[in-house]
């Protein structure tokens, strides 16, 4: 009865993080065989650092597939306050970057952020494409 519990919570209406934490310990009981479509949808679906991003971006780098590439993609290209830690943690996947990351990269990423003009998101997006070798597939989305 518990992890049927657990399963509900997989569809919690409001809180990105506790789909992922009731969809993590499924997936370790064997009972959640999709994980990474389920993870890469949380993913995109990103739009508060305090509603998941934690626990998306730790499962994400636990399951760096095409897939979960993509989606942080998808989330780095959004409008939201997730858009550079998605990024930051795409370029770790990928090998475009590693820790600590370079003045030029910590400037690109912040210009990912929620408050910043079209123009230097665009910008900043255009230049984490080139760094991941990556291109954004909006035919994955959901």
């Amino acid at each position: 009865r518990a992890l049927d519990a657990v399963e509900a919570a997989t569809q919690h209406q409001v809180s990105i993080d506790a789909r992922l934490a009731a969809a993590e310990l499924l997936f370790l009981k064997g009972r959640f065989p999709g994980l990474e479509a389920f993870l890469a949808r949380q993913i995109r679906l990103l739009y508060e650092p305090r509603n998941g991003l934690a626990r998306a971006l730790k499962l994400a780098e636990q399951h760096p597939s095409g897939k979960i590439r993509q989606a942080l993609l998808w989330a780095s290209y959004n409008s939201t306050d997730c858009a550079p830690d998605c990024a930051r943690l795409l370029l770790k996947i990928t090998g475009a970057a590693s820790e600590p990351l370079s003045p030029d990269i910590e400037a690109m990423l912040a210009k990912l952020g929620l408050h910043n003009s079209y123009f230097d998101r665009k910008a900043a997006f255009d230049s984490l494409c080139a760094l991941a070798k990556m291109q954004l597939d909006t035919s994955q989305s959901d």
